[in-house]
């Protein structure tokens, strides 16, 4: 019954009906052609940086974490940002040093947050030494998970948050 009541339809209104199937099928090539060059984007970007490699180090602004719905993004947002001005500074005032401590939080073994720490202090004596601050005026060290700023170590339960505020690294200027 249904059928005929299909064919009946199309007989009597056959440009509705050409005009619904063209409309069907522009709106199913439109979405092939979408997927498509996403995926083709997604390859493209992926070959494109490849080049990093996967043993490179991410210096974020704030903390990722936007999986986690209670995540406070908004307060990552007031960290101080580095400055040109403060760069002409650190070039100009030649009586300052500069101290660099790279931290880690206790979430792996000990070998392991300590290499994670001299990485994350080689890449800023890197910058300072490609911005051409003077490597002499420069003293830098890793410490690891041996200077915690909470109670989050070995062994000890603690959210990821806890954890993130250990994984630091701080620059002092020193007056000489």
């Amino acid at each position: 019954m249904s059928f005929i009541f299909s064919f009946n339809s199309i007989i009597a209104n056959p440009v509705r009906t050409i005009l619904s199937l063209l409309g069907v099928t522009i709106g199913i090539f439109t979405i092939i052609a979408v997927l498509s060059t996403v995926d083709s984007l997604e390859r493209s970007i992926k070959d494109n940086l490849s080049f990093l490699g996967t043993d490179n180090l991410r210096v974020e602004k704030w903390p990722w974490d936007f999986d986690n719905p209670s995540y406070e993004w908004w307060k990552f947002w007031k960290r101080p940002h580095p400055t040109y001005k403060e760069y002409t500074f650190l070039k100009e005032n030649l009586n300052y040093t500069i101290q660099i401590y790279s931290h880690s939080s206790s979430t792996a073994s000990d070998e392991y947050n300590m290499q994670l720490s001299k990485k994350r202090m080689n890449a800023v004596v890197k910058y300072y030494k490609d911005n051409n601050i003077d490597i002499t005026r420069i003293s830098y060290k890793a410490y690891g998970e041996s200077k915690l700023i909470n109670l989050c170590g070995n062994d000890i339960e603690c959210e990821e948050e806890m954890h993130r505020l250990n994984r630091r690294t701080e620059i002092k200027l020193i007056i000489k």
